[in-house]
């Protein structure tokens, strides 16, 4: 599968995608790598939470501002990665187009990747190593 741009969406576009996003960054880095809300809080930072566990890790999202999901934003994709069945659906419903370059993030593991969003700190860390072994698999996939 050839691609160049991957979108990762979450809700709000400050807890996961933002991770996820610093992440692919650093296991694609040849690739244009965007994040996204489907209920995007403009012009948010990412949860602090989000930003200490990735400084961990030497990936900066200090930077990182939240936008809203757009169509725009979804023709560039070349994949797209959703952290849950219910994102995938409320996509493909609202964007046919997405079908067949829109997946689970955690698809190869059947797994959803819980919102951490106002919880403490343990379930960020929770879905951030749920984040990396999704981007893991999909690295083996597309890149071998």
């Amino acid at each position: 599968m050839e691609f160049e741009t991957i979108l990762v969406l979450c809700t709000g576009n400050i807890c996961r995608s933002p991770m996820a996003e610093g992440l692919l960054k650093h296991y694609f880095p040849d690739k244009k790598v965007v994040s996204a809300g489907l209920q995007g809080l403009d012009d948010y930072p990412a949860d602090e939470h989000a930003v200490s566990l990735m400084q961990d890790m030497e990936i900066d999202i200090s930077v990182h501002r939240a936008q809203k999901v757009s169509t725009e934003l979804l023709k560039q994709a070349d994949l797209i990665f959703v952290m849950t069945k219910g994102q995938l659906k409320l996509l493909e419903k609202q964007w046919p187009f997405v079908r067949g370059k829109a997946f689970l993030l955690g698809h190869w593991q059947h797994q959803e990747i819980p919102d951490p969003y106002q919880q403490p700190k343990s379930a960020f860390v929770y879905a951030r190593e749920m984040i990396i072994t999704g981007i893991k698999a999909w690295h083996e996939k597309l890149v071998g």
